[in-house]
């Protein structure tokens, strides 16, 4: 739901951009200067709206009582993860820095923000230059681009979560996007092709779905408070290296087709499923590694079924120092 208020924005922006452009000028301002001191205002006035409504924690939300906040917590102990812990541990810290998930994370947001960046920032400009639309056109095609935005990232979360297979489900979304970057490089930009191309360009909104997923598996699979603060500064460090270089790919002198802009997509496309896969057969090797460890320890046979003790879910133990937990796949 957090994720899909982009594609509520993006709908809700598109009548934004439809409206505002027709007032032509205002105070000696252009119409886009206009509409962004006014949604630079609103985002600074909801800024501390939200500062004083979200609460730094499920124990500190107001209109929760003591038996809920205790389901709450309890809810969490089946992943093992831990609770809020202010206390930082330099071995966390070095855990996560030397842990092969840590730069994954990092690399698979780079290679989704690279496309989702740029084709955020020339998607109007694709638009209207490529496929002949009209800016007020434009505009008002972003509410089919919202809405599919919306479609897209509560369909794969629930795939995901019919499925237990996260990162499976994570491949999937990639391959629409993939066949849209080939089409863009091997079909003519003409009017004979219109129709076909801008169906195709919306299914790189599929790729929205990825984002989400990587994410949820951060949260679900990286275990004790230093190291999961860590890796996910990480995280974001790529999410934002991503997003810098990904508009970067349209250069000037390539337009109006921009192949190489597709064809640095398609790179990335190919990569970052190349790269799921990878993680999935490394957690699946440690699941197993886990087991077999737990089960002697026990005195079990080796290949006997998992038995998992959650005795130790709240110690704020990383992934690795706790031989009960399980990575997600």
């Amino acid at each position: 739901m957090f994720y899909s208020m982009n594609g509520l924005q993006t709908c809700v922006g598109g009548l934004l951009g439809f409206g505002f452009y027709h007032i032509q000028s205002a105070g000696g301002l252009a119409s886009f200067q206009l509409m962004f001191l006014v949604l630079g205002l609103l985002t600074s006035v909801w800024a501390g709206v939200a500062l004083w409504l979200l609460p730094a924690s499920p124990m500190k939300a107001r209109g929760i009582s003591e038996a809920d906040k205790i389901l709450i917590v309890e809810r969490v102990r089946d992943n093992q993860t831990g609770l809020q812990n202010k206390k930082l541990k330099w071995s966390h810290v070095r855990e996560a820095l030397l842990d092969p998930q840590t730069w994954a994370f990092f690399f698979i947001q780079v290679l989704n923000t690279i496309p989702v960046g740029g084709l955020g920032a020339f998607t109007n400009i694709i638009i209207k230059t490529n496929l002949g639309f009209t800016t007020l056109q434009t505009d008002l095609l972003a509410i089919a681009q919202g809405a599919i935005q919306i479609f897209v990232l509560f369909s794969a979360a629930f795939l995901s979560k019919k499925t237990n297979q996260t990162l499976l489900v994570a491949v999937l979304y990639c391959i629409p996007s993939l066949i849209s970057a080939v089409v863009f490089l091997t079909v003519p930009n003409d009017k004979a092709h219109v129709g076909g191309l801008l169906c195709v360009f919306l299914l790189t909104i599929c790729y929205n779905g990825v984002s989400p997923l990587a994410f949820s598996l951060l949260t679900r699979n990286v275990a004790g408070q230093t190291k999961r603060t860590v890796v996910i500064a990480v995280n974001f460090l790529g999410w934002a290296a991503g997003n810098s270089a990904g508009p970067q790919l349209f250069r000037s002198n390539d337009a109006p087709h921009y192949r190489k802009a597709f064809s640095g997509q398609l790179g990335c496309y190919v990569a970052i499923i190349l790269l799921f896969i990878s993680l999935r057969t490394y957690y699946k090797l440690q699941n197993r590694k886990k087991r077999i460890a737990a089960n002697l320890l026990a005195g079990r046979d080796a290949d006997a079924p998992d038995q998992i003790d959650l005795s130790h879910a709240f110690d704020d133990l990383t992934d690795k120092q706790n031989p009960n937990f399980r990575y997600v796949i």
